[in-house]
């Protein structure tokens, strides 16, 4: 009667050490770079993410900027940010600090910023950068240094991280989220200005009137009902939202392309425009959204009688392109012979209806070739 408690207590003990705090490393295999001057400054930054999934946030860099030119010396700094997305697991993310013209040395701090059930960060500090003019200066040597995460010191976070984590909590909330491909992660050029102070405020303050568009351009996007639909409709097909990018004139007006993902790995995306808080177009691009406008054209009564001249030409379906704009798309069905000569049926659907359909290169070329007979008979 014994044996069942003595197994559940096992058990107990054995799944004690597979709780592990969960945080985020990140690691250079040096504390110094070397670069030749007019060579493109790329440092691997690694990470090691033990949490179960990708974790969103916003990397903030501070570069000093020390130039020594004959007896005059002057250094001036600059902090700016840009959103991350960490993958689990062990990788790593090259980072450029662009080139120089000139001998100089940049001091380098990083900072990731993140939220996971708490505001939490991880610094890199006292990362050197050197541009020498002689190959020979190069003294790169392996000396890893690394910081793991720690809970975020409250009033710490400069407002270019702010404005990024307070836009991937809005689209997070808006969509349910668990994942924002980013595509930036270059960092800025190492000419630096001279008054950073004053560069500072007046890009802290164009970001902030830049992401107060972004905010309120989304949430006019997600609550249009007829946005509202494609994208529940992607959502109970098993589609994820994993990213989003806008491009917003103002409020309720511009563009924007969403990408989602399925856990098996197959992708969608939907983009379109917005005018004044209503949609001008909304177009969908998927495996299911490709196959029924191949059905589409399958029943056109034009595609069937050029499919049709095709086949008893001798030509073969070799594959369909397909190219997905905001406001149409269009169908490439490719064919082949035994000759390996091509041709193609183009087609243009938009709002769910065959716009315009029209044979390429096969019709072409036999045309082509029957005018070549009248024209011989005259010559001679």
């Amino acid at each position: 009667m014994k044996k069942p408690g003595l197994v559940f207590m096992l058990a107990l003990l054995l799944a004690v050490p597979l709780v592990q705090a969960k945080d985020i490393t990140l690691s250079l295999d040096q504390s110094e770079y070397y670069f030749k001057v007019g060579e493109e400054a790329v440092i691997n930054l690694k990470s090691d993410n033990s949490y179960k999934e990708p974790i969103n946030g916003v990397l903030s860099y501070t570069i000093t900027q020390s130039v020594n030119q004959g007896n005059f010396q002057y250094s001036s700094t600059n902090t700016r940010s840009t959103s991350l997305s960490v993958k689990e697991g062990k990788t790593a993310v090259p980072i450029s600090f662009g080139t120089s013209d000139t001998p100089v040395t940049l001091s380098v701090g990083l900072r990731f910023s993140y939220n996971k059930d708490e505001a939490r960060e991880v610094r890199l500090e006292d990362i050197k950068i050197h541009f020498v003019d002689d190959g020979s200066k190069k003294n790169n040597q392996q000396n890893q240094v690394s910081s793991s995460s720690q809970k975020a010191s409250q009033g710490q976070q400069d407002p270019f991280a702010q404005q990024e984590q307070r836009m991937q909590q809005i689209m997070n909330q808006m969509f349910g989220s668990q994942q924002r491909q980013t595509p930036g992660q270059r960092l800025q050029n190492s000419q630096l200005s001279q008054d950073s102070s004053a560069l500072k405020q007046q890009m802290e303050k164009q970001i902030q009137e830049q992401q107060q568009i972004k905010e309120e351009f989304q949430k006019q996007l997600a609550q249009n009902e007829e946005f509202q639909k494609e994208h529940n409709r992607l959502v109970d097909k098993g589609y994820k939202l994993a990213g989003a990018d806008v491009n917003p004139t103002t409020n309720n007006t511009g563009s924007f392309k969403l990408s989602y993902k399925k856990p098996s790995g197959e992708q969608a995306t939907l983009q379109g425009q917005m005018n004044g808080g209503k949609l001008q177009s909304l177009q969908e691009d998927s495996a299911e959204s490709r196959k029924q406008m191949l059905s589409q054209l399958e029943q056109d009564r034009q595609f069937s009688e050029y499919k049709k001249q095709l086949h008893e030409q001798g030509y073969a379906k070799q594959n369909a392109e397909f190219s997905i704009g905001p406001d149409n798309a269009s169908v490439q069905v490719n064919y082949i012979n035994q000759n390996n000569e091509t041709a193609a049926i183009r087609a243009e659907i938009a709002n769910n209806t065959v716009k315009k359909v029209e044979l390429m290169e096969g019709k072409e070329a036999k045309n082509s070739y029957w005018l070549v007979v009248p024209l011989l008979l005259l010559l001679l």
